[in-house]
């Protein structure tokens, strides 16, 4: 738990193994092996799955650009960022927005009508 409010709260940051290992007082590799048991996928799986949703949300609540939005949650790299969105979206970060956003869009506008 103290891990996973860890990465709650620095994940716009580097996170790196050693420090969520250091944090629990063990070697990097008893945690690795710790943590794959405990939530049956990488810490640095669970790191990106985190850092993807929180972009998938902010893509659908802002206008901010891709680039933006990927380094205001902790990817320095664009390249991976969309590599890694569509492994886990099937489809690039702007095809998620324009899929998903015109339905909000709408629902807003029918509220005014």
């Amino acid at each position: 738990k103290k891990i996973l409010s860890y990465v709650e709260e620095h994940f716009s940051s580097r996170i790196t193994v050693e420090d969520a290992a250091s944090l629990c007082a063990l070697s990097a590799s008893r945690f690795m092996r710790i943590f794959r048991k405990e939530t049956g996928m990488s810490f640095v799986q669970y790191v990106n799955d985190y850092r993807l949703e929180s972009a998938g949300e902010q893509l659908l609540s802002s206008s901010g650009t891709v680039t933006d939005i990927a380094f205001e949650n902790g990817f320095d790299n664009i390249s991976y960022f969309i590599r890694q969105f569509k492994k886990k979206y099937d489809c690039t970060p702007l095809s998620f927005r324009h899929s998903y956003k015109p339905e909000i869009d709408l629902e807003t506008h029918n509220n005014f009508s």
